[in-house]
Parts: structure tokens; sequence; C-alpha cells
């Protein structure tokens, strides 16, 4: 059995838990996950997830929901969110037939750290941690105690990517594996709509300049192609501006069938975040980027520059599959042609395919998680010989 142990729920309402879910979720080996928080305030989508937050004085659910939004506005510090329960933990292992032997630990920065160490000390194995978001733009290992104490005890330490493999080599780890986010759609047959896909975070500001520039282009593309239309789905309806809530059809909190189908039926995705220079936009890739070119999807990246979605878009063999437009027309203009030009959309297309294969398979991915998990495994077994 595994320990996971991450901020949030396992859901498909954020990419951290979508992930796991593919990895975890149909994998033959059980499970019991661990978080301390919810990014939406939706319950996880698995009946092995437990919310350890201490008991609190605040009377409804926690997340960003409504009730965390009235926290944030109203700086109700005096609420412990995020504080871990040690002792309902130590009551599940006492429930369990045998006890796990190996954690996978999902973290972002010092104050996960702490707690997931909490969870470990009354685990006693060593975690294999996967750092796939940083909370802050630079890693300080002198101010961060925690974060290096974890990564010292773990015998596999992975990175969502080479921007957050750079800032953990501040830590002198022996290594650091670059494990990405898997696919969890694929195929490209069947007939294909004028549908242009918008999905996930659009970013935490109405003001990102490029979703009014999209809600723009979208009206050009229409005035030249009327049967063109564009659909959102995610948890982040709230992130739609007036104007491109206009231009798009909110299909909400979509399941993963729905949206399998949705990217299936899709000819092109739009892209709009990263939109500034937080560490989340400098360091995390939009899990999404994955499924979009794993169904064949060519994406146009309205993006800022210097970041690791960029870069990752900018390797030369997606250079058929993306572009960068910076100004709606250009946005309206490739939109257009990708739908009207089927030569051009077809081997943009191909090479979303086969890069999605090369790099984010499931299987490789998992392969690669299971093969760090067995190394963890395998000093639990050499300690306890010693002991």
């Amino acid at each position: 059995m595994i320990v996971l142990i991450s901020p949030c729920e396992l859901a498909n309402t954020h990419g951290t838990g979508v992930q796991m879910l593919r990895v975890f979720g149909d994998s033959s080996r059980p499970f019991i996950h661990l978080h301390w928080a919810s990014h939406s305030g939706l319950p996880s989508q698995s009946a092995s997830s437990y919310w350890l937050r201490e008991p609190s004085p605040w009377p409804w659910r926690t997340g960003r929901g409504l009730a965390g939004r009235l926290r944030d506005r109203f700086s109700l510090t005096w609420w412990p969110h995020g504080v871990v329960n040690v002792g309902r933990f130590e009551g599940l292992l006492r429930g369990l037939p045998t006890r796990p032997r190996v954690a996978y630990v999902v973290v972002c920065g010092e104050d996960d750290a702490r707690r997931a160490l909490s969870l470990l000390d009354v685990l006693g194995t060593p975690p294999v941690t996967h750092v796939v978001d940083l909370d802050r733009i630079e890693l300080e290992p002198a101010t961060m105690p925690a974060f290096g104490e974890l990564l010292r005890r773990s015998p596999c330490v992975l990175a969502l990517n080479e921007s957050i493999a750079a800032q953990l080599a501040r830590f002198r780890l022996a290594s650091v594996e670059v494990v990405p986010f898997s696919f969890g759609y694929s195929g490209t047959a069947g007939p294909r709509e004028d549908l242009i896909v918008l999905s996930g975070s659009l970013g935490p500001n109405p003001s990102n300049a490029y979703l009014h520039a999209a809600a723009e282009a979208l009206r050009l593309v229409r005035a030249r192609r009327p049967s063109a239309r564009a659909v959102y789905f995610g948890a982040h309806s709230r992130s739609l501006p007036p104007d491109l809530r206009g231009e798009v059809e909110d299909l909400g909190l979509v399941s993963n069938a729905s949206c399998g189908e949705v990217l299936g039926r899709a000819r092109l995705a739009y892209l709009l975040t990263p939109d500034g220079n937080s560490s989340w936009d400098r360091h995390s890739i939009p899990s999404r980027i994955a499924d979009y070119l794993a169904c064949g999807l060519p994406i146009l990246a309205m993006i800022t520059q210097g970041n690791a979605t960029h870069a990752l878009l900018s390797d030369p063999a997606l250079q058929p599959a993306v572009r960068f437009p910076t100004t709606a027309a250009e946005l309206a203009d490739a939109t257009h042609d990708w739908i009207v030009n089927e030569t051009a959309w077809t081997t943009a297309s191909n090479a979303a395919v086969a890069y999605a294969g090369r790099h984010f398979s499931l299987d490789i991915v998992r392969s690669r998680i299971d093969a760090a998990l067995a190394r963890a495994e395998a000093r639990a077994d050499a300690r306890a010989v010693r002991s």
C-alpha cells in the first residue's frame, strides 16, 4: 500500500488532482490519500482520500469557494487553515491491514513540506517527493528548513519540469528526475467541428489582457466563419471576464468522459496563461497541454515568455503545432487558418499527437513513478534489516 500526500483533494478540479487520479486511480496498488486543504471546496473523487484538517471554529467547508473567498476577503487569520490532524492519521494507520511501506508526496513549498513531514514522522517510511509547482520564484535553502529536510529524506526527488529541477539543484541533491504530467485522453478519429477549446485556470486576474484579446479574436473569427464557436470547461468560470463570457459557451466542471468527448470534437485550443511573472507563471506548466496535444489539438498560446510553459511549447518538435500570437488580430488569423486550411491543420495535429506520445504517455509517467517508489521501498527494507 502507498500513502499519497498532497495539499489538495484528488479531483478533476485542478491539474495535480487529475494527474494523481490518473497515475494511482487505475493502478493495481492500493493507496490512501491524505490532504489538508481543498482547491475548490469540493470533495475528493476517491473513497480512499482523507481530509486531515484540524477542528476549526470556521463553520463552513474550506477551499476556494464562497467560504474561502470570505476568509481571504476579511483576513480571518485565526482560522487554522491547512493544519494537519496527525491524530486522525494515526487512527487510520491502526485500521489498515498492512502498514504502508512508502509514501508519494507532492509539495510546492515550505509550508507543504512542514505538513508533509508531520505525517511522515508518524508513518516512518521514506518518501518519493514530486515537486510539481513552486510557491516562490526563487528557492532559498537557508530559509526553507522543512523543504530541505523533506528532500534529504527522499531517496528519489522528482520535478515536473527542468525549471523546477534547476531550482531544486540549489539543495545540492544527488539527482533530480524530471517526470512531467501525463495525458488522460487521446485519439484523432472522427469528425472535427469548428470548435475552439479553453479550459482550466484562466489566471487569477480578470484584467488579464490575453482574455480580452481572446474575446476580440473570437468576434473576428465568427465574422469570417459563422460556424466557429468556443467552449470553456473547468472549475474557474469566475475567471471569465464579461466580454469573454459573452463569446464562449461555459460548460462548467464536466466529467472525465465529457472532457474527452469535447476534446475529440474540437479543432484547436487557446492557452491564455501564464499571463504574469508570479512563481506559478514562472515554473508551472498547465496539465491540460498534454491532453490538448494527445487529442491532436494545435495550440494558440497567448502567454508571457521566459517561463517553463513557453520553453516547453517552443520545442522545435512542436513548431508545426504551436503558434504564439501577440495581438487579437494575429490570434484571429491563426484561428481562421487552422479552421479552413485542412492541410496545415492535419500537419499540426499529427505533430501534436506524436509529441504527446513521446513525452506525456501515462504508461511512461507511471513507470517512472513506480520505479522511484520501488527504490524508496528498497531503502525502507534495508533500514528494517539494519534495525
